[in-house]
C-alpha cells in the first residue's frame, strides 16, 4: 500500500510539473494590441497600359503613399512569439506614367458637313508623348503578423478608388485629312473645317474606374520609446483588375457642324489607343504610431 501511495504521489507530482511548464510556455508576453498610426511611402509606381501597335509605354519614378492606419493584433504567447491580426485604414496613392505614340492613325465614322456631304476624317499623329498623373484613395484589408516584436509581415488587398486623374501633352502636331466617298476625293488643306496640320497642347481628365490591388509589405519594428514605435519596411502592390473606365470619348472632339470646326478639342490618347490599364508600385514605407493600447 505504501508503495502504491508513493507511486501515486510521484505520478501526480510529474503531472503537476508538466502542467506548470505547459502553462508557463503559454504565458502572455504581449497582450492584445490596438494601434493607430500614420504612414508615408515612396518609390517606383506607374499605370501600365495595353497599347495598340505603334505605341509604347514607359513608367515614371516618384509614386507616393500617405495615410492613416488601424491595426489589431491578438496577444503574443511565449510558445509562438508571434502576434496575428488585421490592418485597415485610409490612404492616398499617386501614380505617374508616360505614353508615347511613335506613329498613329485614327479614322472617324461617317460625318456630315454643313452642305450635307458625308466624309470620313482620317487623323495621324507622330512622336506624340503624353504624361498621366492619377490620385487614388486606397482602403487596405490586410492580415498582419508580428514576429518577436521585432519584425512584421502584411499581406492582403487594397480597394482603390480614383479621386483625380489628368493628362497633358505639349506641342503636338495633328494632321486631319477628310475623305469624301461621294466624290472619291481627299481634302487636306481647308483650315476652317479642321482639315490640315494643327498644333495643340492638350490637357484634361483621364477616365479611371474602381480597381483592386494585391499588396504585401515586410520590415522591422523599432521601439523608439515605450509608447512610440516605428515600422520601416518595403512594399509591393499589383493591380488585379482593369482600372480603365469604359468611355465613348474619341481622341478628337470634332464637330463639323460647330461654329468653328478648326477649334476641335483633344482628349487623352488612351481613349483610342488603349482600353486596359493596370497599376503597380514598389518602394519603402515608414509608419509611426500615433496611439496604442495594450
Amino acid at each position: 500500500m505504501k508503495k502504491i501511495i508513493i507511486i501515486l504521489i510521484t505520478v501526480l507530482s510529474s503531472i503537476n510539473m508538466l502542467a506548470q511548464d505547459h502553462f508557463t510556455t503559454l504565458r502572455v508576453l504581449i497582450p492584445q494590441t490596438h494601434e493607430v498610426s500614420a504612414y508615408i511611402g515612396g518609390g517606383f509606381s506607374s499605370i501600365g497600359y495595353e497599347l495598340k501597335e505603334g505605341a509604347k509605354f514607359s513608367g515614371n519614378i516618384g509614386g507616393d503613399l500617405v495615410g492613416l492606419s488601424y491595426t489589431y493584433l491578438a496577444a503574443e504567447r511565449a510558445r509562438r512569439r508571434m502576434q496575428v491580426g488585421f490592418n485597415t485604414g485610409l490612404g492616398f496613392g499617386l501614380y505617374r506614367s508616360t505614353t508615347t505614340i511613335l506613329s498613329g492613325n485614327l479614322s472617324s465614322g461617317l460625318l456630315t458637313d454643313d452642305e450635307s456631304h458625308d466624309f470620313i476624317l482620317h487623323t495621324s499623329i507622330a512622336d506624340y508623348e503624353e504624361n498621366q498623373t492619377a490620385m487614388f484613395l486606397q482602403i487596405p484589408l490586410m492580415m498582419q503578423m508580428n514576429f518577436r516584436d521585432q519584425y512584421y509581415l502584411r499581406a492582403g488587398v487594397k480597394a482603390v478608388i480614383p479621386i483625380n486623374s489628368k493628362f497633358s501633352a505639349s506641342n503636338v502636331e495633328i494632321t486631319n485629312v477628310a475623305y469624301y466617298p461621294e466624290f472619291s476625293n481627299e481634302i487636306d488643306n481647308l483650315p476652317f473645317m479642321g482639315f490640315g496640320t494643327f498644333e495643340r497642347s492638350p490637357s484634361g481628365k483621364v477616365d479611371f474606374g474602381f480597381t483592386a490591388m494585391a499588396s504585401i509589405e515586410a520590415g522591422v519594428k523599432l521601439h523608439v520609446t515605450e509608447t512610440f514605435k516605428l515600422y520601416v519596411g518595403a512594399y509591393f502592390d499589383y493591380g488585379l483588375i482593369n482600372s480603365m473606365k469604359s468611355t465613348e470619348k474619341t481622341f478628337l472632339d470634332y464637330d463639323p457642324l460647330s461654329a468653328s470646326p478648326k477649334d476641335f478639342g483633344v482628349n487623352s490618347i488612351l481613349t483610342e489607343f488603349s482600353d486596359k490599364a493596370g497599376m503597380w508600385s514598389v518602394g519603402l514605407t515608414v509608419r509611426a504610431t500615433l496611439w496604442s493600447s495594450y
